[in-house]
């Protein structure tokens, strides 16, 4: 293999191997074509130097002369040569390719020395660059191991102060981007300002809840002033007044009634559907209304007329002879109804009926072996009254064969008794224990389960006009309660969780109204004044460590002044709007920006952030590779 030594005029010495003997003009054209692949090659070399704070050039030589046996003094002299003349041929290239790789090496160590995302205070930021100037000043040095430890310590000298100031420097460049974007936030994306959102998400942060929480409670009805946990600091900013005040005053002052409302008309939906008002009419009529309308259903029954088969007189002639003695009380009671006689005799045991007897005759002799069998019952003759009961029954069931106008009187008649009765019973729900109640519905068909519902709400509308209409959704809303056991007991269980849901709302409404619009000013709710606005945002610790004077003076006296009321008139009233909002999309907004404009204000910071402590290595590089016999400074 032969090897020539070029010398290449502004380009530097070029070393060339061949396996054929070269004239001068060969070898000089060979290391022309090699001068040509160089420029790539000198640009990697020079982001390795700043990659590696000025040691990659003796790594490289001690690879290629363990690879190929070459003396690695001579490998080193022909590296480093061929970068100082890239260098020189083309400054501001190397120097930037070069400072690259150095703001490399310190992006890829700032999870370890704090970075970007840390604010670094000043002592940390000159001790790095320290570390840094003194790997680059040694590394870069060259000589022998004195020469290289007075580059050292110049380095760590120089980049302690270097480093810093780069970073400085591309920090005040993001500040004025960082402002620039957060006015197009505030202004073109309809944000508020700076302190309103903090101070929401230090109220968002006291209620225990997450964002996605808050707003799901918001969702389903409630607002974030009716949250218990922070009552206190929304009474504590009622208490300031103005606008602020006025908002909430507002806000607390009709929700609880529309809140009542709105459950009240989703009580009346479930327990009374399809319950107009003349059936509620129906219901509370009087004994004297509910028997003239029963007389009614049956004369008209009675004009219609019935067959009088002989199954009938069979089942009548039957009681008779069982039970002779009801015949004076039948008889009784014909008289007085009719003004006539009996329409039937006994003779020889047998009963004889007149020919005009009618379905009314027999109805009225039907009721009156009823009255018996009941006069029986509460003297305490259960045998005799159970005996005259099946009489009455048997007859009772031929009397609807021969009419069915009659047999509808009947069961409308009985219908309208049981439905008066679990009405009744419904209104006086609340007298009772829930016990009780659920022991009084068991056997109720659906007919009179309705009318007791009606009934239990009706019993709810009377409460709702007196002056319990306040605390009623209290009492319902707490499930310890009678009120709130009889509820569940007898409310239609697939809506039965949506009720319970209304009604808490109303009563944590009415609640919170009491609690922040009534009584005296507490010790609780004036130290949670003082907090208000009192929170420092984590923007403002960031803007504060890079020396903004803005910021570190309002970071200052949000330390140091706790009894400052802290945000303006108008702030406070944003803060209470929200804190009164209805609206989860503007509440989420509020808790957490996720527009577009948020999104470039992260990513501006992000960057900037990265950049200003890649310039700050790049600053401790550049202070260890200058105060140096380095490639640079030659």
């Amino acid at each position: 293999m032969n090897t020539y030594s070029v010398e290449i005029p502004g380009q530097g010495r070029f070393r060339v191997e061949s396996e054929q003997e070269l004239t001068d003009e060969q070898a000089y054209q060979a290391a022309l074509a090699q001068t040509k692949k160089e420029p790539a090659t000198q640009r990697i070399r020079s982001f390795a130097q700043g990659l590696t704070m000025g040691g990659s050039d003796e790594m490289e030589a001690g690879i290629v002369s363990k690879w190929t046996g070459r003396p690695y003094d001579e490998v080193l002299a022909e590296i480093r040569t061929k970068i100082k003349a890239y260098q020189q041929a083309n400054p501001i290239e190397s120097t930037a390719t070069e400072l690259l790789g150095a703001a490399g090496t310190g992006l890829a160590f700032a999870p370890f020395t704090g970075g970007a995302s840390v604010p670094a205070t000043l002592g940390r930021a000159m001790a790095t660059s320290g570390a840094q100037g003194l790997a680059s000043g040694f590394l870069s040095a060259e000589g022998d191991l004195s020469q290289r430890a007075a580059g050292g310590l110049t380095g760590a000298a120089t980049g302690a102060v270097l480093g810093p100031v780069f970073q400085k420097a591309v920090e005040g460049v993001g500040f004025t981007a960082d402002k620039v974007t957060d006015w197009a936030r505030r202004n073109i994306g309809g944000r508020g300002s700076k302190a309103v959102e903090t101070e929401i998400q230090r109220l968002a942060k006291t209620s225990g809840l997450t964002n996605d929480e808050i707003v799901d409670r918001i969702a389903r009805g409630e607002i974030m002033a009716e949250n218990e946990t922070l009552r206190t600091a929304v009474r504590a900013l009622y208490s300031q007044g103005g606008e602020a005040g006025n908002v909430i005053r507002e806000a607390l002052t009709t929700r609880p009634e529309q809140l009542r409302r709105t459950a009240q008309k989703q009580l009346q939906s479930d327990l009374t559907p399809g319950v107009n008002r003349s059936v509620l009419r129906q219901m509370k009529m009087s004994d004297d209304a509910a028997r003239a309308a029963e007389r009614q259903a049956y004369e008209t029954a009675f004009q219609q007329g019935g067959v009088i088969s002989p199954k009938l007189t069979l089942a009548f002639g039957e009681a008779i002879k069982r039970v002779p003695d009801v015949v004076k009380n039948i008889n009784r009671d014909y008289q007085a109804q009719t003004g006539k006689k009996a329409f039937f005799e006994v003779v020889d045991g047998d009963v004889r009926f007149d020919k005009g007897a009618t379905l009314q005759d027999f109805e009225i002799a039907r009721r009156s072996l009823r009255d018996a069998a009941a006069e029986a019952y509460r003297a305490g003759q259960g045998n005799y009254g159970g005996i005259l009961a099946d009489l009455e029954g048997a007859i009772k069931r031929e009397l609807d064969v021969a009419s069915q106008p009659l047999a509808r009187a009947r069961a409308g008649a009985q219908a309208l008794r049981q439905t008066r009765d679990a009405f009744a019973e419904g209104r006086k729900s609340f007298t009772k224990s829930s016990d009780q109640v659920e022991l009084d519905i068991q056997n109720y068909n659906p007919q009179q389960l309705q009318a007791y519902r009606s009934g239990v709400m009706d019993a709810l509308r009377n409460k709702f006009t007196t002056g319990q209409r306040k605390s009623l959704m209290s009492t319902l809303a707490d499930p310890e309660s009678k009120e709130a056991r009889i509820l569940k007991a007898i409310y239609p269980q697939d809506s039965l969780a949506e009720i319970e849901r209304k009604v808490g709302l109303a009563a944590q409404s009415q609640k919170t109204a009491t609690n922040v619009l009534g009584g005296s000013q507490t010790a609780p709710s004036m130290l949670q004044a003082q907090k208000i606005g009192s929170d420092v945002s984590a923007q403002e610790l960031f803007n504060a460590a890079r020396l903004d004077p803005f910021a570190l003076l309002n970071v200052t006296r949000k330390i140091l002044s706790s009894k400052t009321q802290n945000l303006s008139e108008t702030e406070r009233e944003q803060v209470a709007k929200i804190l009164v909002q209805t609206d989860p999309n503007l509440v989420r907004r509020a808790l957490q920006d996720d527009s577009m404009m948020a999104e470039l204000q992260r990513r501006v910071n992000q960057i900037t952030g990265g950049a200003a402590v890649g310039a700050r290595s790049a600053g401790a590089y550049t202070a260890g590779a200058y105060a140096t016999p380095s490639l640079l400074a030659e």
